[in-house]
C-alpha cells in the first residue's frame, strides 16, 4: 500500500511539473503589449501558430485605438503579407530580432478581389505588428525605434 502511495505521488509530481512548464511556456510566448518607449503602447493579440498567422486580422471589422496583432515567427524570415479579406486599412510594422523597427508600410487598403498586392520587408524580421492605419504617424513611430514586447 505504501508503494502505491509513492507511485501516486510520483505520477502527480510529474503531472504537476508538466502543467507548470506548459503554463510558463505559454506565458513567456504570449505578448500582451508592444511599447515604443514613452510614445505609445498597443494592446496586442499574439499570432504565433501557422493558422493564426494566416488568418491574422482578416475576419475583424475594425480595431480599437492602441490595439493590434503581433506576429511571432520561429526564426528570422522575410514573410509575405497581403490585404486579402481585410475590412479596414492598417499599418504593418516590420521588427527584427533585436526588436528594432526596420520598416513601416502605412495605410494599406483592404483587397477584396484577386490580384492583391503582396507586402514583404527588405530584410529578415522576427516580428510583425499590425495596427490601425496611420497609427504609426499618429504616435510618431519610426524606423529605428525600439519595441518592448511585454507579457
Amino acid at each position: 500500500m505504501k508503494s502505491d502511495y509513492k507511485k501516486l505521488i510520483g505520477i502527480f509530481s510529474v503531472f504537476l511539473v508538466i502543467l507548470i512548464s506548459y503554463a510558463l511556456y505559454n506565458n513567456l510566448n504570449s505578448i500582451n503589449e508592444a511599447c515604443f518607449g514613452d510614445k505609445v503602447c498597443f494592446n496586442v493579440e499574439t499570432a504565433d501558430s501557422r493558422e493564426e498567422i494566416i488568418k491574422g486580422l482578416s475576419e475583424r471589422q475594425s480595431l480599437e485605438d492602441k490595439a493590434g496583432m503581433i506576429f511571432i515567427f520561429q526564426k528570422e524570415t522575410i514573410p509575405d503579407f497581403w490585404m486579402n479579406g481585410m475590412h479596414f486599412p492598417i499599418d504593418i510594422i516590420w521588427i527584427n530580432k533585436e526588436k528594432i523597427v526596420t520598416e513601416i508600410e502605412r495605410d494599406l487598403k483592404p483587397c477584396l478581389m484577386q490580384g492583391c498586392l503582396i507586402f514583404s520587408p527588405d530584410q529578415s524580421i522576427k516580428y510583425v505588428l499590425e495596427i490601425n492605419s496611420n497609427s504609426s504617424l499618429k504616435y510618431n513611430i519610426s524606423e529605428g525605434d525600439t519595441v518592448d514586447l511585454l507579457n
